[in-house]
């Protein structure tokens, strides 16, 4: 007879990691029956670290920029892998401004987007679908509008993941 044991799945994260603009509540999935998980808030390792948490089943806030470390153990002592997820809470970047503002126009047209920093990335749709999504241009200088069309834009904070509002 051969006793083979595989260690617990991965811990899941919701919500996913990423770039908030608000406090987040955070909770655990994949959780095995009778499992012990264990995370820790500072970045530190939940298997060695004296300061880690055991997770009670209920989610926990993060309001700061946090990276959350967790795994989980089973009665047998088999651990999982453990899954690092960064939090990042900040404020979302202002909105891009558009010159010329919208309105009706008698000839084609040449905007400019400026950006709030060197390293922030607009995006724009002409067709009212949302610059948030993959279909959307990324800003790279002025362009010219020939025909009638829907400009919409917004900034992306490249260090937090953060977008701004659409305009």
């Amino acid at each position: 007879l051969i006793d083979i044991r595989f260690p617990p799945g991965d811990i899941t994260l919701t919500p996913s990691p990423g770039g908030y603009t608000d406090t987040q509540s955070v909770g655990f999935g994949n959780i095995g029956v009778g499992n012990s998980v264990y995370y820790t808030l500072d970045g530190s390792d939940p298997v060695t670290s004296m300061w880690r948490i055991l997770y009670t089943g209920e989610p926990f806030d993060i309001a700061t920029t946090t990276t959350v470390k967790v795994f989980q153990v089973d009665r047998l002592g088999l651990m999982s892998d453990v899954v690092t997820a960064k939090y990042i809470i900040a404020p979302a970047p202002p909105d891009p401004v558009v010159t010329p503002v919208a309105g009706t126009y008698g000839a084609a047209q040449t905007v400019t987007i400026e950006k709030y920093t060197f390293d922030g990335e607009v995006h724009y749709t002409l067709d009212e679908s949302d610059p948030r999504s993959s279909d959307a241009t990324e800003y790279t200088g002025p362009f010219e509008v020939t025909s009638s069309a829907t400009l919409k834009t917004a900034q992306l904070d490249p260090n937090t993941g953060i977008w701004s509002g659409v305009v």
